[in-house]
């Protein structure tokens, strides 16, 4: 329990450390250059996309670091504006006519504090663009699948039976390259009846399923099991 306290706070404590880091680092380059203090807001875009891809790979099973590391990211905004308004009389009276620098003070800072939001809302919008591109991409194997109904009265036991007749191969979930596993689509059987194409959402919270039955597609998490709550 004491290690899983200190990694606690560990992981919230750092990136408020940082954040206070980004946003002194951010004044002192603009006091320098506007040039060198948008360079450093590039800097940082590249950063938060690393670390949000971060917390979607840690992420997985809904128990890793990631899911400390998104709710650390609001307390690292919070902090960052903090500083920042805590700096911003002193600046302003330092190029009280320089529009430019106030203009990228003012715009820098929110962008600082709405980067380090990304964490937080980013695993979210990952895994919906990517549950889109699944269903887009499993429409093929659905429609195999009910050809080879069509055809022999039942669904296939395994995807590999729609090879090469309906299907020239078995198409891999889009989005696989960006997990931590290597996803697939599969078949299961539910003890009600019903046939659904599953595969798993890209951080390995998910189960992404089709009914068979009823046509829909629906997403649930992965400690329910994919025939739990079918609709």
């Amino acid at each position: 329990m004491g290690s899983f306290l200190s990694g606690f706070w560990l992981i919230v404590a750092l990136p408020g450390v940082f954040s206070i880091a980004f946003a002194l680092v951010f004044v002192l380059l603009l006091r320098r250059s506007v040039k060198w203090a948008l360079f450093f807001l590039g800097f940082l875009v590249v950063l938060e996309v690393g670390i949000t891809l971060g917390a979607v790979y840690t992420y997985g099973g809904a128990f890793g670091p990631g899911a400390l590391m998104c709710f650390a990211g609001p307390i690292a905004a919070a902090v960052s504006l903090i500083v920042l308004l805590l700096k911003i009389r002193k600046f302003f009276h330092q190029f009280p006519e320089d529009r430019a620098r106030i203009l990228v003070y003012l715009l820098g800072g929110l962008f600082i504090a709405i980067l380090q939001l990304a964490p937080f809302f980013g695993p979210t919008v990952i895994r919906s663009v990517c549950f889109v591109r699944h269903r887009v991409q499993g429409e093929a194997i659905v429609e195999a699948m009910e050809a080879y109904r069509a055809d022999r009265g039942r669904y296939p036991a395994e995807l590999d039976e729609l090879v090469p007749r309906y299907l020239p191969s078995i198409p891999t979930p889009p989005c696989t390259r960006l997990s931590y596993h290597e996803d697939e689509y599969g078949l299961q059987e539910c003890r009600s009846g019903e046939t659904l194409l599953i595969t798993d959402s890209v951080d390995g919270m998910l189960v992404e399923r089709y009914n068979f039955s009823s046509g829909n597609w629906s997403a649930l998490s992965f400690l329910d099991g994919a025939c739990s709550h079918l609709r």
